[in-house]
């Protein structure tokens, strides 16, 4: 689900909750503190967008979390280096107006009892698929994902299984039902009759 800006501050505090606990045992991790999360919440409010800030759940429980923004170097490349008097509108303008073409994920990530599991490698790609609805809508056509770890194996180099279980559609289907998450109705097909058939039940795309 994206961000609910009703709840504005909760929502940050369960995005930061989940960076914290996810990164606890990364070398050189200093958690937020309290005032730390109510500065940062106070300062990215006018930059996020809520459809692009994805939180997974399971069972009702925020288990993954990715927020990404509009490339601030890129928005202010013009600005030569003032924002006053009128940098900072500028700068908000073209935030605000789908004027920039490249964004950063600053904070991902998935809390430390789903790493290494099943769940966990999964909702990762589940959450850029429910970004890049947003992203192509804005027309960012490059995403930077900040900062990773050297030893950081299942981003640097996702393992082949979990690849085969992304790309596999009838065993991504068979994982989600097992998960119980919910997903559009779909089916797979093996030949064109067999395609066509389905597709009168279920329309497409399947």
């Amino acid at each position: 689900r994206n961000l609910d800006m009703k709840n504005y501050q909760h929502e940050l505090e369960t995005v930061i909750d989940i960076f914290n606990d996810a990164w606890s045992e990364n070398w050189g991790m200093v958690p937020f503190t309290e005032k730390e999360m109510a500065a940062a919440a106070k300062g990215l409010k006018l930059l996020i967008d809520p459809k692009m800030v994805v939180i997974a759940e399971q069972n009702g429980e925020a288990a993954g979390m990715m927020v990404c923004l509009p490339n601030l170097l890129e928005a202010a490349r013009d600005l030569d280096g003032k924002l006053l008097p009128f940098g900072l509108l500028k700068l908000l303008y073209l935030l605000k107006t789908n004027k920039v073409h490249s964004g950063r994920i600053p904070l991902m990530g998935i809390r430390k009892k789903h790493h290494g599991s099943v769940l966990g490698a999964t909702l990762v790609p589940m959450m850029f698929e429910k970004l890049r609805v947003r992203l192509l809508e804005r027309g960012l056509a490059r995403l930077e994902i900040s900062w990773i770890l050297e030893d950081n194996i299942p981003i640097l180099g996702t393992s082949p299984k979990s690849i085969d279980l992304a790309e596999n559609r009838e065993q991504f289907q068979q994982l989600l039902q097992k998960l119980d998450i919910r997903q559009p109705e779909n089916t797979i097909a093996y030949s064109w009759p067999e395609a066509v058939k389905k597709a009168s039940k279920i329309a497409y795309p399947f």
